[in-house]
């Protein structure tokens, strides 16, 4: 399930505008919430492994990065970069250029990881970089969250924040995480300045059209369906 808020202002005037690639040889992408919320699940989904394989695990105390290479539309290509952090650091705590990533994935499945989100983000780092931080393409990432009054207050501070929200089901966890890297990498054609700046490339028209497409792809893909696991 996804929803976008605050980002879809102005559609119309925007059908015209174009978007490509020129100053971009890669997208890269943090990957952030607590330990237990699921991270190295969706890094696998990213890698396009098994699942349920513990290499790789946010217990280590270092970044673990993984790329692999995206289609774009007119069947170009992007290399996409993801850093998954170690779930018990703080955004302060880690040693990352903030300005170097062009997405970020908060990632949580409780009140407590949700909570955690909010208070890295409101905290006074966040305050201190909340130019940046507006600046990125940011999920907030519900990983089959059970507790319906957790996801209310995640789709609320989604809302006031601009935030997309991405709700990763039990049942279709597979379609729904490549749904997300789909997601942040549609709305950085769309909106990021660095490309918005650069030679014509990209209509708003043909990143939905080709968003439509991909989405039928991943329809096509094995179902993972943790409720039966």
């Amino acid at each position: 399930v996804f929803f976008l808020f605050g980002l879809a202002g102005d559609m119309e005037e925007k059908s015209m505008e174009t978007h490509c690639l020129d100053q971009l040889s890669q997208l890269q992408f943090l990957l952030f919430g607590s330990s237990g919320v699921g991270k190295t699940e969706l890094s696998n989904v990213f890698r396009k492994v098994d699942l349920r394989t513990e290499e790789n695990s946010g217990l280590t105390s270092e970044f673990i990065s993984h790329s692999r290479e995206m289609e774009l539309p007119r069947k170009e290509t992007i290399d996409i970069k993801l850093w998954d952090t170690p779930g018990f650091k703080s955004l302060e705590a880690l040693d990352v250029e903030f300005e170097d990533f062009h997405a970020c994935i908060l990632m949580f499945n409780d009140r407590e990881s949700f909570d955690h989100i909010k208070s890295e983000i409101e905290a006074d780092f966040g305050q201190q970089n909340s130019e940046l931080i507006d600046n990125l393409a940011i999920s907030l990432v519900s990983n089959r969250t059970q507790d319906l009054e957790v996801l209310t207050d995640a789709r609320d501070y989604a809302q006031e924040r601009g935030f997309m929200l991405h709700e990763i089901s039990t049942s279709d966890f597979n379609y729904d995480c490549h749904c997300i890297f789909l997601d942040l990498t549609c709305h950085i054609l769309k909106h990021s300045h660095q490309i918005r700046s650069c030679s014509s490339s990209y209509t708003d028209i043909e990143v939905d059209e080709y968003k439509e497409a991909m989405m039928v792809e991943f329809k096509k893909l094995p179902k993972i369906d943790f409720s039966v696991s």
